[in-house]
């Protein structure tokens, strides 16, 4: 198995979340969880035919994983560890890409180049109250929450 170098830690330090390859494409990958110690893989169903996820990140209570989903765009999907009630956090024809939970589970911070370049925003963890938090001529690099 092919596996992308982007993966995450449950916050038990049970299993790890990441993204393998479909079919040898690199823009088609599909989110599994490998249980530590052991040779136990589960994948996630995908949705659809290709499921280019990419940057999975578990919640802070071990719940949930967020990623995000497609290939010329991107949005924000979050799905239920034992692969249930996936749903869809943002809807823009933009790039959404990049989310991280807030330590309290309650905020995602992603980047989105919904307004030309790639700026910092948050929203809270069901999708609603997007915020653009920064404004620049650069494009954003978003790398982790600060305490």
């Amino acid at each position: 198995m092919n596996v992308d170098p982007d993966f995450d830690w449950s916050p038990d330090s049970k299993f790890i979340v990441g993204t393998s390859p479909i079919e040898n494409k690199t823009d088609n990958a599909q989110l599994f969880l490998f249980e530590v110690g052991t040779p136990h893989v589960t994948f996630f169903k995908p949705d659809k035919r290709y499921f280019a996820a990419r940057n999975p990140r578990w919640s802070p209570d071990g719940t949930q994983i967020i990623y995000d989903y497609g290939v010329t765009a991107s949005d924000i999907y979050a799905i239920n560890v034992d692969d249930t009630h996936n749903r869809q956090l943002t809807n823009t024809k933009s790039v959404n890409k990049h989310p991280i939970w807030s330590p309290d589970g309650k905020y995602i911070a992603f980047l989105s180049n919904r307004n030309g370049t790639f700026d910092v925003y948050i929203m809270h963890a069901d999708g609603t109250n997007v915020v653009k938090l920064t404004n620049t001529l650069v494009e954003e690099v978003l790398m982790g929450w600060v305490p």
